[in-house]
């Protein structure tokens, strides 16, 4: 096994057990899975948007908050919902 192997699986297995708690992260540009709506809320960390996935126009709330890869902030984010 490669190097990056052994840590990419702890990422992928993190990111399903994430999942459960409808936590996802979007490899790549937000927009091009989901159209932004309304702003429905504002927090310290981020904004609250309606949104609706392009794949099957399903329409949801999503928290936004912006990173910048900082593991610190997710962890914090994902608390919150706890």
């Amino acid at each position: 096994m490669k190097k990056n192997e052994g840590s990419t699986k702890i990422d992928e297995k993190k990111k399903l057990e994430e999942a459960k708690e409808n936590v996802f992260y979007i490899n790549g540009n937000f927009n091009d899975f989901y159209v932004e709506g309304d702003i429905l809320g504002e927090g310290c960390v981020g904004l609250v948007r309606r949104v609706q996935r392009v794949s099957d126009n399903m329409v949801f709330a999503s928290k936004m908050v912006r990173t910048k890869g900082e593991e610190e902030v997710v962890a914090n984010v994902i608390r919150e919902f706890k």
